[in-house]
């Protein structure tokens, strides 16, 4: 989990958006392509996704930077959140490479549970590959 923060029972209403900003750098120069997702649920690591991103194999040690957004669109027992999120990575002096994230239909998230979590996940795509994010943000749109 790179950030995420925890909601009180009933506390998620339709319409609120939140963002998440992350700033890393990578060591290592393995051909492998990360995994990065928003998942929103009652437990660590195991909400529903949100959104998911999978950018294109890179073997570049460049800084990135991980921008997402999720949006709770029903509230309830049924209730459905969407996300996106776009990853830009550093290749020379002037050129920001992007990859941005598929439409996702919209997951199950019960809004009336207590402890519900809005989570940024990150899986390196290689052991080879090492990550080290500098500062991670979520916040709320208004």
């Amino acid at each position: 989990v790179v950030v995420a923060q925890t909601f009180a029972a009933n506390a998620l209403a339709a319409g609120m958006t939140f963002r998440f900003e992350a700033y890393a750098t990578r060591a290592g120069t393995t051909s492998a392509s990360e995994i990065i997702r928003i998942r929103i649920g009652t437990t660590t690591l195991i909400g529903n996704i949100a959104a998911t991103l999978t950018p294109p194999l890179s073997t570049l040690a460049v800084g990135n930077k991980i921008e997402g957004l999720v949006t709770i669109r029903t509230a309830g027992a049924g209730g459905t959140a969407q996300g996106m999120l776009i990853r830009h990575t550093h290749l020379a002096a002037v050129t920001i490479t992007p990859a941005v994230s598929a439409t996702v239909t919209p997951v199950a998230v019960d809004t009336t549970a207590a402890n519900n979590k809005i989570e940024l996940t990150f899986i390196s795509g290689s052991a080879s590959n090492t990550y080290t994010f500098r500062n991670a943000v979520i916040y709320r749109v208004v």
